[in-house]
């Protein structure tokens, strides 16, 4: 993805991603997580863990499922130890993170996989059916795939009180924050005086367990002293108060250098090192080391389904406007083409899109239904044949393009409609899309421009 492309995330919302060689519905969504016979996982700990009086219990978990957390389980288990692997079930097979093959390894050397919801959203700007799926999806899909999941972090740490309740019903055991016991590198962006009167660490059973309290991120300018001091703050204490208390300590990573080096990665000899001397400390009685589910035990909840998702096109008039924005709809592009997005009124009230590009290269922009997991996305099974429909002005010609989502929430090209001719005044075009592809659960559809030149586009229909 050029940087280009990357910054209309933030800026338009969705990046479109080209199409592949195959159109989608001509066969089956890529999807890079074939099925497999479930392998048997090691049973879980169901009795929570229990502490002597100052006692210490380390997790070393990792967040969102990088390539390179595998060659973290790896040095775990080298080491004799287990952690705890907080994945977003929809990024795995994608490129850059782990495959399902990669997570079964981990799983079968004793590692838990945990929930980290679909694809790393932030909770607190979705609407509630939306976190819904984030999380329970999340969690159905890992227990599709046979694993035995019941711990949960939060994206971006944000775990307030209204979230913790999804987390709850999604069935649950524990929900992990950051940054809510001392920390002995603060993070650049902190103030050192906001936790200045914190504990080392969480206590066991915590006070809460859809808010366990955990140090900031482990980051790539920790030393490898600053990681055993963060242990021995809660295991020997520095005179300072709730040093040397015991508890839990939640230790997060990333990632691992120099495979997957960033500002939130670990250098791979500082890493084996310190897990190393971890596991030393475990031999010689100073601590123990356990996985998140262990510490909180508990059952394996049955899953639970997130909501319905939208039967109907949502919004298709651009009636509904929000602070500049119009609901169910998001600007999107990809490639080159450095396009201006703009609303101006519709045909009769309302809003239109305006999309102008003025130094095209290559990609493409346009308007898009959301492409989310269920709130505007409407449904739609494998063989589907719905006819679409839009209002446009357009000084070049311009098309339909189509995404399908796969029942685990990922998005993919799915297929683009015949050119519709450049037209001064209004005119409607129509399409009957071909059968939707094998996996195929939802559809985002919308008119996009490929060339220099302008589109105004309203009023979007989706007849099944």
């Amino acid at each position: 993805m050029t940087a280009l492309a990357c910054a209309l995330v933030g800026v338009y919302g969705i990046t479109l991603h080209p199409p592949s060689s195959r159109s989608a519905n001509h066969d089956a969504l890529p999807d890079p997580v074939k099925p497999r016979p479930n392998p048997k996982f090691p049973a879980v700990q169901t009795k929570p863990l229990a502490l002597a009086p100052g006692q210490t219990v380390v997790s070393v978990t990792f967040d969102d499922g990088r390539a390179s957390n595998a060659l973290g389980a790896k040095i775990l288990t080298e080491h004799g130890l287990t952690g705890t692997f907080f994945l977003n079930s929809g990024n795995i097979g994608k490129p850059g993170y782990l495959t399902l093959a990669e997570v079964d390894t981990m799983a079968l050397a004793g590692n838990e996989i945990a929930g980290h919801t679909v694809d790393h959203k932030n909770l607190l700007t979705l609407p509630s059916s939306e976190i819904s799926r984030e999380v329970c999806q999340d969690r159905t899909t890992w227990l599709s795939w046979g694993f035995p999941v019941r711990s949960f972090a939060y994206p971006f740490a944000l775990e307030a009180d209204e979230i913790q309740q999804y987390v709850i019903n999604c069935g649950y055991n524990s929900g992990r924050s950051l940054g809510e016991t001392r920390t002995v590198h603060i993070p650049e962006n902190a103030d050192p005086n906001d936790c200045s009167q914190c504990a080392w660490s969480e206590s066991v059973p915590p006070e809460n367990p859809y808010y366990t309290r955990a140090p900031a991120q482990v980051r790539s300018n920790w030393t490898i002293e600053e990681l055993e001091t963060q242990v021995t703050r809660a295991t020997d204490g520095d005179g300072s108060p709730y040093s040397g208390d015991g508890g839990w300590v939640q230790l997060t990573f990333h990632g691992i250098c120099p495979t997957d080096c960033t500002d939130i990665t670990t250098p791979v000899g500082e890493f084996e090192e310190f897990v190393a001397w971890l596991a030393g400390q475990q031999e010689a009685g100073k601590l123990i080391v356990r996985t998140v589910g262990d510490v909180i035990g508990g059952d394996v909840h049955p899953a639970v389904p997130g909501p319905s998702p939208a039967a109907a096109l949502v919004n298709g008039d651009l009636q509904a406007v929000q602070e500049g924005t119009v609901p169910c709809w998001q600007r999107a592009a990809y490639g080159n083409n450095n396009p201006e997005m703009s609303l101006v009124p519709g045909r009769h009230g309302g809003a239109a899109e305006r999309i102008v590009i003025r130094d095209y290269h290559d990609g493409q922009a346009g308007l898009m239904s959301t492409q989310d997991l269920g709130d505007c996305a409407v449904a739609i099974g494998p063989g589907g044949t719905p006819t679409v429909s839009a209002w446009y002005r357009s000084s070049v010609p311009t098309r339909f393009v189509v995404y399908y989502r796969t029942d685990r929430g990922n998005w993919s090209y799915g297929t683009a409609g015949p050119a519709l001719p450049a037209s001064v005044d209004w005119a409607q075009g129509i399409w009957k899309i071909p059968p939707a592809p094998k996996g195929a659960t939802a559809i985002s559809f919308g008119l996009v421009i490929a060339q220099n030149g302008e589109l105004t586009t309203t009023d979007y229909g989706l007849q099944k």
